[in-house]
């Protein structure tokens, strides 16, 4: 009973920890320094639990590893150690977790679990939130983020129970991009098409499984991503017969959204300041940014990078900010890393990579989370994950 109660426990702080980094708001209220020492407690709790499975040599395969990533990213880089720390601490907690997953059934469905109600209840609120709003039916107060974050300066307009939306203007259109508590809707509709994708193979174990796709869809276009409306809306016009339930009104309704974007994209070509409603314009910028560093590359620099943090001067986003700072080692081992494990599904890597062209998802541990879970799954499915023995699941 003991055993249960402790990986109940690491479950859950599993879940908390994922909740209180990035991309979620609430880690900007904990300072850096803390965020950083904090790295250390699910990744402790995570060893104890690996530690009970009598198996020594993960350890011992993955520190070499560890130790030349840890090398890489420091080498050259002109940031602080905790920088470092903080960025290697997620590949560590990405190969402890799914170690766990594999070795612990019991930890492994608690955190699916948890992991499936917390984005069913987001899903929901991101919905109300859409209505309530567009209704007038309780007040959004205007709260400018920047007083809690230098890095995260966004105009929001915050409930603190239904989170928080951007206002934006397109074509004397007023759209709310819901953002709920994530930095940007760019952000939380990756993480629900994510779940979208993954939720037939990773969640057929719940009778409210087309419910949760469903949901995570309307969640998604609800963010007004551009981002989501181009991959999904390619996605259900190349593939329809892929998503049942909707199947006549995706067929219906994704060539509207095509023509629509094209007309959007169009427009933006006449006229660029109509691109201030997306970050088209602030990619651009960023991606324009970056080539100015990368054509002042030496060999040093291509291989391990310019410098953690050196982006941030640049404004580079996704995988060109990580060819930036850490250069194109640690970059072909994190796309080697995003391929390991999302190959089970075929749209996945496409999806994942697709997104990393504007975000670095490979950094935050809700991403890390939702892979793990889905990577074991198919395991399991195939009969690879081994047999769970009685002390690892707490039983």
């Amino acid at each position: 009973m003991t055993k249960k109660l402790d990986i109940y426990f690491v479950a859950l702080l599993v879940c908390i920890y994922v909740m209180f980094s990035p991309p979620f708001v609430f880690s900007a209220y904990i300072p850096f320094a803390v965020r950083v020492m904090l790295e250390a407690i699910p990744l402790l709790l995570l060893a104890i639990v690996m530690n009970s499975a009598n198996n020594n040599v993960f350890v011992f395969k993955y520190l070499f590893i560890w130790s030349m990533l840890v090398f890489m990213m420091f080498i050259n880089s002109d940031s602080a150690l905790v920088s470092v720390v903080y960025s290697f601490s997620k590949l560590i907690f990405l190969f402890s977790i799914i170690f766990n997953f594999y070795n612990s059934r019991f930890l492994f469905h608690l955190v699916r679990k948890f992991w499936f109600r917390i984005w069913f209840f987001v899903s929901v609120s991101v919905i109300i939130t859409f209505f309530v709003y567009q209704f007038k039916i309780v007040d959004f107060r205007h709260l400018y983020f920047g007083d809690v974050s230098e890095t995260a300066s966004y105009n929001y307009y915050n409930n603190i129970f239904l989170g928080n939306i951007i206002k934006y203007r397109a074509f004397d259109f007023a759209l709310p991009k819901i953002s709920w508590y994530v930095f940007e809707p760019g952000l939380l509709s990756f993480l629900l098409g994510l779940n979208v994708l993954i939720a037939d193979s990773t969640y057929s174990y719940s009778k409210h499984v087309k419910k949760f796709k469903v949901l995570n869809l309307i969640a998604g276009f609800l963010t007004f991503s551009t981002t989501f409306y181009i991959f999904f809306i390619i996605y259900f016009i190349a593939k329809p017969s892929s998503y049942g339930p909707l199947k006549k009104l995706v067929l219906f309704i994704s060539p509207i959204f095509a023509l629509v974007l094209a007309w959007y994209i169009y427009s933006i070509l006449m006229d660029p300041d109509i691109g201030k409603f997306t970050s088209i314009g602030n990619r651009t910028l960023r991606f324009e940014n970056s080539l100015s560093i990368i054509n002042n590359n030496t060999l040093l620099t291509f291989l391990f990078g310019n410098g953690i943090g050196i982006s941030l001067v640049a404004l580079a986003g996704g995988l060109m900010a990580i060819f930036v700072e850490y250069g194109f080692l640690i970059l072909s081992f994190l796309l080697f890393i995003i391929y390991k494990y999302t190959r089970h599904n075929k749209v996945v890597p496409i999806y994942v990579l697709f997104y990393h062209l504007a975000f670095e998802p490979i950094w935050y541990p809700a991403f890390i989370v939702a892979i793990s879970i889905a990577y074991i799954t198919s395991l399991r499915g195939k009969g690879r994950a081994g047999e769970c023995r009685k002390f690892r699941c707490g039983e």
